[in-house]
């Protein structure tokens, strides 16, 4: 049990209820966040002989995500198109490359990538988020059919092998 008492100024205080002798249960905090932007702590404590010491460091998230800017990312699409993938595998890989290339913002960048015994890709390294370039793919995307061994080393090869841009996020899907 837990006792909870307003300490003012939106604070408040929790101690482990007296009755509650032998500290035998797990205990669980929950709070609500406030605020509109992300905010930071670090507490910081030093050994007795002041040789070492441990810290905290706390992120604790706004109350929503909505007036944070997502930072751009490099998407990497990987989609699996050998013979195992036919059907209904193969179907709900490109619905979802297929959504995930709609949703892209044109701070992004991306490529799709495709492997069975081999690798091919629509283009040699990420490209800027445009109609053109979301209708060229998309259009890539729903031609893909599966045949072919399954060599993913090659895919993972292909999808990792050109230059990070530091600006942005890679993320390989």
């Amino acid at each position: 049990r837990e006792r909870r008492r307003s300490e003012g100024e939106g604070r408040e205080g929790s101690a482990v209820d007296p009755a509650d002798a032998i500290p035998n249960k797990d205990g669980v905090l929950r709070w609500r966040v406030g605020g509109e932007q992300v905010k930071t702590a670090m507490f910081v404590q030093k050994d007795e002989n002041g040789k070492g010491g441990y810290f905290t460091a706390m992120l604790v998230p706004p109350e929503t995500l909505k007036n944070l800017p997502r930072r751009p990312v490099e998407m990497v699409f990987v989609v699996d198109t050998s013979g195992s993938m036919n059907g209904r595998p193969e179907e709900q890989a490109k619905a979802a490359v297929d959504v995930a290339l709609q949703k892209m913002e044109p701070r992004d960048t991306f490529k799709v990538v495709k492997f069975a015994s081999g690798a091919e890709q629509i283009w040699p390294k990420p490209v800027d988020v445009t109609p053109e370039t979301v209708a060229q793919a998309r259009q890539y995307v729903a031609s893909l059919s599966g045949n072919g061994g399954t060599e993913m080393l090659q895919g993972i090869n292909a999808a990792m092998a050109f230059p990070h841009d530091e600006n942005r996020t890679r993320i390989v899907a």
